[in-house]
């Protein structure tokens, strides 16, 4: 399956996923074929990109750190509280706390498995499927931090929380595409404080530590940061760790105003914000974590053979397993089974990753070959 943006999806491609709203109902079917008219409901639908069916990735599946259900379910626990919040009403605490022990646990389950992809989610819902990927990342730091399990539920729900106060901030400003006038971004920059402040106060009991996450995640490390200038080890270590969490999700994330960045061009970012806004030994951490080219990527390497990503060796996030798709001369491999180990052929490397419509041909070509193949 490969991950298309709307601009490129057209008639005749099918679904290859699910997607959902915040309140867990399905926007989109997967094994949809999509005709003229769902393709125009779909880009009616504030969402940035789906996942489809392409013959160059039909055995390719992306390994989630927790299961589909799961996060639907968080999305619809964080949707819950943070709009009750700001009204004053009571929040039901086990809901929240069984989301984040639930996270904790299929993060566990999966701590081996390097972090590829990301969910999709609508431009409406962005905030809260935000927090729930925050959550989701920041364990994983957290496991690899070797965290106990009550350090890693306090994490997980802090981060679930952590944007709690930007429901306080006026939607014309939260949701303003362009750029912000000095005053609006004033307003952004008191969401940390207010999100403290309605979690202190707030039905949920939650501890101290867990709510200084809300309060502290744009503090950046070298002082530059926001509400109060803290810096390095004055910073908490759990905003420490949600602020790496939430500067990849945010990079990575399709908005309305640009689609996501790849993966490795995020990793590269975030190299950039070492010391200066990101702590950099949870910074490394994080890094060895994720796959700079996760499964499914179709990539160039440096021979001039093009290939799909099958596999990502653990440790070694830019040294991928490719199946060989177009040879040198970028013709059809003949060969069923032609694989590089970049872990192993250490004189190859990646030289590009494709964008999605020369993937989408590619695709096409591959197609037109086999199905040539078979009738001969």
């Amino acid at each position: 399956m490969q991950r298309v943006t709307m601009n490129n999806i057209s008639k005749g491609m099918v679904t290859a996923r699910n997607v959902y709203d915040a309140a867990g109902q399905v926007l989109v079917k997967a094994n949809m074929v999509l005709i003229d008219q769902y393709v125009n409901r779909l880009r009616r639908m504030n969402i940035g990109s789906i996942y489809v069916v392409n013959p160059l990735l039909e055995n390719v599946e992306l390994p989630e750190m927790v299961k589909e259900e799961t996060r639907v379910n968080a999305v619809k626990a964080v949707q819950a509280a943070y709009q009750a919040y700001p009204k004053g009403e009571a929040v039901d605490s086990r809901n929240v706390e069984n989301i984040a022990d639930k996270i904790v646990e299929e993060v566990l389950a999966n701590r081996q498995q390097m972090l590829q992809g990301t969910d999709m989610r609508t431009y409406t819902d962005y905030l809260y499927a935000h927090a729930v990927n925050v959550a989701v990342l920041s364990v994983m730091i957290g496991v690899n931090m070797d965290y106990n399990n009550s350090r890693l539920k306090d994490l997980a729900w802090g981060a679930l929380m952590h944007d709690l106060g930007e429901m306080k901030v006026p939607p014309e400003i939260s949701g303003k595409q362009g750029k912000l006038s000095p005053e609006e971004w004033s307003e952004v920059k008191k969401h940390p404080e207010l999100g403290f402040e309605l979690l202190r106060k707030g039905s949920l009991n939650i501890p101290l530590p867990v709510a200084h996450i809300a309060f502290q995640h744009h503090e950046n490390f070298d002082g530059s940061g926001y509400p109060r200038n803290l810096k390095g080890e004055e910073i908490h270590e759990y905003a420490r760790i949600v602020a790496i969490a939430n500067v990849y999700d945010a990079l990575v994330a399709d908005r309305p105003f640009r689609p996501g960045f790849a993966s490795h061009m995020a990793c590269e970012l975030m190299m950039t914000m070492a010391g200066r806004f990101l702590d950099t030994d949870i910074l490394k951490v994080f890094l060895e974590r994720v796959a700079s080219y996760p499964i499914g990527s179709v990539v160039r390497l440096s021979n001039k053979e093009t290939g799909v990503v099958t596999a990502v060796p653990e440790g070694m996030a830019s040294r991928p397993q490719v199946k060989i798709i177009l040879d040198d001369k970028g013709r059809v491999c003949a060969a069923e089974e032609c694989e590089r180990d970049l872990s192993k052929e250490l004189t190859l490397f990646v030289d590009r990753v494709l964008d999605e419509e020369a993937v989408i041909k590619i695709g096409n070509l591959y197609a037109k070959s086999k199905n040539a193949g078979h009738e001969g």
